[in-house]
């Protein structure tokens, strides 16, 4: 986590990558809009973070877009 926080610190207005818990807590803090689970879930603990911390996931995203596109799910 030391070496993505700096790194990132620009990029927070807008979204996180991460599959870390503590990354997307950190990342929300800082401005992030959206939180992007590159693990897909392998951490079911990440569906409930995003959901507490009321931003947008990647997930919710690309299920809206299915939708919208006609694609049932």
């Amino acid at each position: 986590m030391k070496r993505v926080l700096p790194i990132n610190n620009i990029l927070w207005d807008c979204s996180q990558k991460t599959s870390i818990i503590e990354v997307a807590l950190e990342a929300v803090g800082k401005g992030a809009h959206i939180v992007k689970d590159v693990s897909f879930g392998l951490d079911s603990n990440m569906f409930k973070v995003v959901a507490d911390l009321k931003v947008a996931s990647e997930l919710y995203l690309r299920l809206r877009n299915a939708e919208v596109s006609g694609i049932p799910t």
